[in-house]
């Protein structure tokens, strides 16, 4: 055999080697940034995953219900090596920004809107009356889930910035009038 061919083929075969390597490794981290284990490594991240694993947010009570982090803060093989190199670098912001739930991603759990605001449409108030409003039938339109909706620290009632008698409960935070003066019960 010649020599120039001898290294061309141990170079293919290096290749070949190293692109199977990286093919094996890509299709683990694949199966891997789909666990929630995955996410609690970070420290940056390990608040939220423990909201979602133990609180009495709503991320523990989408856990209760089989659904993981990845389901609503979907991932790729590429944007998991970007989280990996910013959390050795420390070169972050703010944790999951640009992987945040959208309503696109609630509503294909949670139903449309106009099934939202069938199955909200005789919400009591504090009082155990009817509230006389349904935040998801709102005078603003189809508005983010997240405006009211959070998952990992207490939700906040939108509307009763405005209309007053705030949602109540562990999970709710208490939202000020218009004016700054909070309602308190």
């Amino acid at each position: 055999m010649r020599s120039g061919y001898k290294i061309a083929l141990l170079i293919a075969m290096i290749v070949t080697v190293v692109t199977a390597s990286l093919a094996s490794s890509d299709i683990w981290l694949k199966h891997r940034i789909q666990t929630t284990d995955y996410c609690s490594n970070c420290h940056v991240i390990e608040p939220y995953y423990n909201s979602w694993k133990n609180s009495d947010y709503l991320a523990n009570t989408h856990a209760q219900a089989g659904i993981t982090c990845q389901d609503c803060h979907t991932q790729t093989t590429r944007g998991a090596l970007k989280e990996i190199f910013k959390n050795v670098t420390h070169d972050f912001k703010e944790p999951l920004k640009d992987q945040s739930a959208r309503p696109v991603d609630c509503l294909q759990c949670h139903g449309s809107y106009a099934d939202l605001a069938e199955a909200t449409k005789n919400l009591q108030g504090p009082d155990g009356f009817l509230l006389g409003r349904n935040p998801h039938n709102s005078h603003w339109g189809q508005i983010d889930c997240g405006i009211c909706h959070k998952m990992h620290k207490p939700s906040v009632d939108f509307c009763s910035g405005c209309h007053g008698f705030p949602v109540q409960g562990q999970t709710w935070s208490k939202r000020p009038f218009g004016n700054g003066i909070y309602y308190t019960p």
